[in-house]
């Protein structure tokens, strides 16, 4: 079907306006001259082609039966206009990020609740004359620079009773030696985010 004389001259319009204006906003501004001349307003001047198809689309919307009609026909010029601002500025979703963009950010895993556990630290066999003489020397060995606990005996303590005694740990003894679980490398790290010690009284 051949294009009316009202279409083409508004492909014409549509045509120079993207051609001289890069932006939506100008695209726009241009087109208020459209409708403030159907508003009764004075068209302007032609000094260029842009002026030239503007005033010849006004002509052919002049010969629309009413106002009505007329800002119809003008919608139909500012449309295009807005889709293909839209669509420049549409978030990519053909490249590799398409999965991601799409779908919902990950819901984090929940920390386990935090507790509290009775440690005790295991050197090992000792030859000493009493028993504090082996203290003083486990001691002693636990002050060298070299030295890295790894053994640990370990029990839940339930905070409703006195922790400081044996009847506040409640769960069975846990044997963990450290070296045969964390690289030796991590060992002498700090203390992990989720611990804490709690300095004991006495």
């Amino acid at each position: 079907m051949p294009l009316s004389p009202l279409d083409s001259a508004r492909a014409a319009y549509l045509w120079r306006l993207q051609g001289v204006h890069p932006t939506v906003h100008e695209q726009l501004a241009d087109v208020r001259h459209v409708f403030a001349a159907l508003l009764g307003q004075p068209p302007c001047s032609s000094t260029n082609l842009l002026d030239e198809a503007r005033a010849a689309y006004l002509a052919r919307l002049s010969h629309l039966p009413d106002r009505d009609d007329r800002l119809r026909d003008l919608a139909r010029v500012v449309a295009p206009l807005l889709l293909a601002h839209r669509r420049r500025h549409a978030p990519d979703l053909s490249g590799p990020h398409e999965d991601h963009l799409r779908s919902r950010a990950p819901v984090p895993e929940p920390e386990p609740p935090i507790k509290t556990y009775w440690v005790t630290w295991e050197l090992g066999p000792i030859d000493a004359a009493s028993p504090r003489h082996a203290a003083a020397a486990a001691l002693q060995i636990q002050r060298e620079p070299a030295s890295i606990a790894t053994v640990f005996t370990v029990q839940e303590v339930d905070e409703a009773l006195d922790g400081d005694e044996p009847q506040g740990r409640t769960s069975s003894a846990f044997r963990i030696d450290l070296a045969q679980l964390i690289p030796d490398q991590e060992l002498a790290g700090p203390l992990p985010a989720a611990c804490s010690w709690k300095r004991r009284g006495g």
